[in-house]
Parts: structure tokens; C-alpha cells; sequence
């Protein structure tokens, strides 16, 4: 009888010993599923992996459960989760997950899938994890096109620097970049700024970015000079709008050197009447900024123009830092003594100067007087004057 009840114990371990050690498989039909976003739902398989003539004949549960991956629950997708029960012969159970559609373009999402506590003859496989990707249906946004954000900046030359804006325009999606150079105008890289290069990274959704141009303080007056700037090479989907180039404008901030005084180099000069002409130099004192001009004349003292010398006017101008210019006067030779001859000389409208800083005309009358000349050689001798 002992005996009896021993085999039959033993027979009994050996059948659980044997069931449990055939269970069940239970892991998802794929490693991922796709659906589109506009899909309602998608219909996720859950397998069974029959292990032995025992498991198969038994029921077994698992618990299943959809979690954010990428994809947001709620916005993209409605959250999952339950129990798969699998009756005896049973090889496979679903669950369905539904899909939420916008109009706003995110990409292709992701949803974790995931199985867990197996019940009854069953154990999880190496597949109880899974994603399901929901594919977007959305057009791609447009990337935008990059500009400066005015066609012209100004600063001070007393400023340390300027600060460029670029602008980001007709769209902001993804991650965009475009490279910005600095050129001389009609200021210096070295003297006037610093030189600059680089690339801006925009962000996705980032409309604007700046970079920063250094400004080089000096007491020299220059006038306001100008610096180019410059977008080149869109990357991520980017294109250039105008402006695409730009100009920097370095305001002067030192004061305005003067222009200068008009005048004769001296106050009489001579020349024989039997030199062919005259040179007649005016110079420029007291300062030599900017472009100057002043009108010359002769006119009669003793002498006569048409016998004694050619009449001569006219206007000479002096660039910047430009100091002295020259006219002539011809002079006509006779055999008839006269003595000395005089030809007065003056200067008169002086333009290219404003304020304290006008081009001024300083004159003087010549008081000498020379002996006459021995026969044979007739001097002229010309005299400064005040305009008329």
C-alpha cells in the first residue's frame, strides 16, 4: 500500500516537473509594426509557441502595454494596456491600439510595446518587447529662408562692436545653417574692424541668430566708412532672401580736420620780358582736408594785356592734402622800353569748405620799386591784389 501511494506521488511530480518544463512561448508576432498616422488603429499580434502535448492543453494569460516612445499619448496615439488570455489551443491574441491624427508634421513617432507576467504553463520569449512606428502623413514644413534683417546697420566708431541679425523667413522647420563673411568697403579690415567669419546654426523653430562685427577706434578723420556683409552656402533645406548681402556703416566720430587758406606763395614775383612765361604758384595753409577750389585772374597794373602779356583766369583745384598749384602767364616781348611793368594778380571764390573751416583767399599788394633795367632788358613785375 506505502508503496502504492509512493509511485503514484512520484508519477504525479514527474507529470508537473515535465508540464512546467515545456511552457508555452508567448512574445510578439514582430520586433516592430508601422501604421500610418491616419490610420484609425492598428491591430498588434501577440504568438503562442507550443511547447508539448501538456502546455497546449492549458490555458495561459500575459499582460501587454503600449507606452510613449517618441509619440505622445493622447496627441498621437491612446495608451494601452490589459490581459491577453490564450484558451487550450489557442496560437495567437491581438490587441488593437488607436491612432490619433493631426495636421501638425512631428515625423515619423514611436510607441513601446511591451509584455509582462506571464500566467499559467507560459514564459515570455525573446520578442516581448516591440515598436510600432506611426508614419507621418503630414507635408514636411518648409525650412525658411535666411536674410539680414535690414539691408544697412550703422554704429559708432567709438563702439566696441556692432551686432548683426539674421533672420529666419517663410518657415522654421528642422535644423537649418548659413555662413556669413565681412569684406571692406571703404574702411580696412585691420585698421577700421575686425575681420569676421562664420557659420550660424538655427535650431528648429529658431528665427533669428546674430554675430558680432569689432570696431577699431582711431583719431584719424576718415569720414564714414563702410564694411560689406555677406550670407553664403544654406544648409538643411535653406534657401538666401534678400537681403543676402548687406552694408555696415562705421559712423566718424572724430571732428572735421580744416580745409585750409588760399594764397599766394608770395606776395610779387618777376620775370624777364624776354622769359617766355610766368609760373604763378598758390599754396594752401593751415589745413588740407577735403577737395578746394579757387578762381585766378590777371588784370593790368602798368602793363598792358594783348602787348605786354596774355591776359589769363581760370579756376585750380587742390584734392586732400593736395598743398600747392600753379598757372602761367605769357609774357609778349617788344624792342620798345618801357621800364618795369606791373600785372596785378588776384584770387577770388574759394569753394569746398563750409563754416570756420572755408577756403579763404589772403592776399598782399607788392610796395617795391627797382631801378630801371640797362637798355635792352625790360622786366614785369607782378603784384598781388585783393579780389575785386
Amino acid at each position: 500500500m506505502i508503496r502504492s501511494i509512493a509511485r503514484i506521488i512520484v508519477v504525479a511530480f514527474s507529470f508537473l516537473s515535465s508540464a512546467y518544463a515545456y511552457a508555452d512561448i508567448l512574445q510578439f508576432s514582430a520586433p516592430s509594426y508601422n501604421v500610418n498616422e491616419g490610420g484609425a488603429e492598428v491591430s498588434i499580434t501577440v504568438t503562442r509557441l507550443f511547447t508539448s502535448r501538456w502546455s497546449m492543453l492549458s490555458t495561459v494569460e500575459v499582460d501587454y502595454s503600449a507606452t510613449d516612445g517618441t509619440a505622445t499619448d493622447g496627441s498621437d496615439y491612446v495608451s494601452a494596456s490589459g490581459t491577453l488570455t490564450f484558451p487550450p489551443l489557442v496560437g495567437s491574441q491581438t490587441f488593437t491600439i488607436a491612432i490619433l491624427d493631426d495636421e501638425v508634421y512631428e515625423g515619423d513617432e514611436t510607441v513601446n510595446l511591451a509584455l509582462s507576467d506571464p500566467e499559467g504553463e507560459a514564459t515570455l520569449g525573446d520578442q516581448s518587447t516591440a515598436v510600432l512606428t506611426i508614419a507621418e502623413d503630414d507635408e514636411t514644413p518648409p525650412a525658411g529662408s535666411l536674410q539680414f534683417s535690414a539691408p544697412t546697420y550703422t554704429v559708432d566708431e567709438n563702439g566696441s562692436a556692432a551686432s548683426i541679425t539674421v533672420t529666419r523667413v517663410n518657415g522654421s522647420f528642422g535644423i537649418v545653417a548659413v555662413d556669413y563673411n565681412t569684406g571692406d568697403g571703404s574702411a580696412s579690415a585691420g585698421s577700421d574692424y575686425t575681420a569676421t567669419s562664420g557659420t550660424l546654426i538655427f535650431d528648429d523653430g529658431v528665427t533669428s541668430q546674430t554675430f558680432t562685427v569689432d570696431i577699431w577706434n582711431d583719431d584719424e578723420y576718415e569720414g564714414d566708412e563702410t564694411v560689406n556683409l555677406s550670407l553664403s552656402n544654406p544648409l538643411g533645406g535653406a534657401g538666401l532672401e534678400s537681403p543676402s548681402t548687406a552694408v555696415l556703416t562705421i559712423t566718424e566720430d572724430d571732428p572735421v580736420p580744416p580745409v585750409g587758406s588760399l594764397q599766394f606763395s608770395a606776395p610779387a614775383y618777376t620775370v624777364d620780358e624776354n622769359g617766355s612765361t610766368a609760373s604763378i604758384t598758390v599754396t594752401r595753409v593751415n589745413g588740407s582736408f577735403g577737395i578746394v577750389t579757387v578762381d585766378y585772374n590777371t588784370d593790368d597794373g602798368t602793363a598792358s594785356a594783348g602787348s605786354d602779356y596774355t591776359a589769363a583766369s581760370g579756376t585750380l583745384s587742390f584734392d586732400g592734402g593736395v598743398t600747392s598749384q600753379t598757372f602761367t602767364v605769357d609774357i609778349l616781348d617788344d624792342a620798345a622800353y618801357e621800364g618795369d611793368e606791373t600785372v596785378n594778380l588776384a584770387l577770388s571764390n574759394p569753394t569746398g569748405g563750409t563754416g570756420s573751416s572755408s577756403a579763404m583767399v589772403k592776399t598782399a599788394v607788392d610796395g617795391d620799386s627797382r631801378p630801371a633795367p640797362p637798355s635792352g632788358l625790360l622786366r614785369l613785375r607782378f603784384t598781388v591784389s585783393s579780389p575785386s
